[in-house]
């Protein structure tokens, strides 16, 4: 889990409480999805990542069926009204 006043736990603790569904682009390394699949179980998480790979590393080190990991740039990779809550954390100068 995320330390709760780390960059990314502080950003976790904003989702509110009445969220259905949460899209993290640019989900790469995990670490959110991960700690939300654990805090907020009753969520439903896509991730959003433009690197192939990414889908793959995250599964290796994760496992599946924690979040919807879906290839695309930004949010092109949900459709209109999908999430209630994204999160833009896990970009770089190359990617925005």
């Amino acid at each position: 889990m995320l330390p709760k006043t780390s960059r990314l736990g502080l950003v976790a603790a904003q989702i509110s409480a009445d969220a259905k569904a949460v899209i993290d682009i640019g989900y790469d390394h995990g670490h959110v999805l991960t700690h939300l699949a654990v805090t907020r179980p009753e969520l439903v998480l896509i991730g959003g990542e433009v690197l192939p790979d990414a889908r793959a590393r995250f599964e290796d080190a994760y496992g599946t069926g924690i979040a919807d990991l879906r290839c695309g740039d930004g949010l092109s990779v949900a459709e209109p009204g999908e999430v209630d809550v994204a999160i833009f954390c896990g970009l770089t100068d190359r990617t925005i």
